[in-house]
C-alpha cells in the first residue's frame, strides 16, 4: 500500500482558482526575454532612486514586470532559472499552467516558490497531454 505524506505537499486543501484574460510582457527570467530584447542595453542607467542610487533599465523593467501569480498561458515566472534553457527541454514552448505560492489559499512551494507546467506546441494542437514538462523552484 502506498501512503502519501501530505506534510510536504505544497497545497494545504482544495482550492479554486479563477482566471481572467490579460496581457503581459515577457519576464526577465523567461528564456524568451533575450529573443525579444537581446539587442537592448539593459545595464543602461535610466535614473536614480530616492537614495540617489543609480537605476538600470533592467531594474526598472523587473520592478514593473514580474509575471508572478497563477495563470494559464503567458510568460512563466521563475525564482531561479528557466529549465527550458537546457537543450533537451527547449521545445516545451507553451506555458500550460503556473501555480504560484499563495498565502491566502495556503499554497507554498518550498520557500515561496512557483510551479510551472509546459507543453510542446504541436502536442497542444493535438490535445496530447501525455508529455508535459513540470518544474518548480523556490528561493
Amino acid at each position: 500500500m502506498t501512503t502519501f505524506e501530505d506534510e510536504h505537499f505544497p497545497i494545504e486543501d482544495e482550492v479554486s482558482l479563477s482566471f481572467s484574460v490579460d496581457f503581459e510582457a515577457v519576464s526577465t527570467s523567461d528564456r524568451a526575454f533575450d529573443e525579444f530584447y537581446g539587442e537592448l542595453d539593459f545595464e543602461e542607467i535610466v535614473g536614480e532612486d530616492e537614495n540617489g542610487d543609480e537605476i538600470t533599465l533592467l531594474e526598472l523593467y523587473e520592478e514593473n514586470r514580474s509575471n508572478e501569480g497563477h495563470k494559464i498561458g503567458g510568460y512563466a515566472f521563475f525564482t531561479q532559472f528557466d529549465p527550458r534553457e537546457d537543450r533537451s527541454y527547449k521545445h516545451y514552448d507553451v506555458l500550460l499552467l503556473q501555480i504560484d505560492t499563495d498565502d491566502d489559499n495556503e499554497i507554498m512551494w518550498g520557500d515561496c516558490g512557483v510551479a510551472n507546467f509546459f507543453i510542446k506546441v504541436e502536442d497542444l494542437k493535438k490535445l496530447d497531454f501525455s508529455n508535459v514538462l513540470y518544474n518548480w523552484d523556490c528561493h
